[in-house]
């Protein structure tokens, strides 16, 4: 199951420790892309966040939003961070356009390059 857009689904967003634990529990692997919060990144998001990571198998986040929900400054170590609090069922991925996407477990990490292509349409490109 892929959810996206988490901040952006407010009245469901109170309700993801309880959706991402049911999901699990019916043996679904959980992908999350969060998206950049219109609040920003304070503690107490970060904190809520935190509550339901481990119900969840994939974080799918552009390099920006895995610096701010881990709250570090140095991506590989903010990854593996966040990495280590998922699932254990799959990892950390980071998007970073361009440049291809990293993807982290708590203990490794390895980068996939992309394959340039002739841009068409930006819509849901993210």
């Amino acid at each position: 199951v892929l959810l996206c857009g988490t901040f952006l689904c407010t009245a469901l967003l109170p309700h993801y420790p309880e959706l991402l634990r049911a999901l699990r529990q019916r043996g679904f692997q959980v992908a999350v892309d969060t998206g950049w919060p219109p609040q920003s990144w304070d503690p107490a998001l970060r904190e809520a966040v935190n509550q339901w990571l481990a119900d969840c198998d994939w974080l799918l986040l552009n390099e920006v939003e895995t610096l701010g929900l881990a709250a570090m400054s140095e991506l590989p170590q903010a990854a593996r961070s966040l990495a280590s609090r998922l699932s254990g069922r799959g990892g950390c991925i980071v998007k970073c356009g361009a440049e291809g996407a990293w993807w982290w477990t708590a203990e490794r990490g390895d980068r996939a390059a992309v394959k340039p292509v002739e841009v068409i349409d930006t819509i849901g490109a993210g």
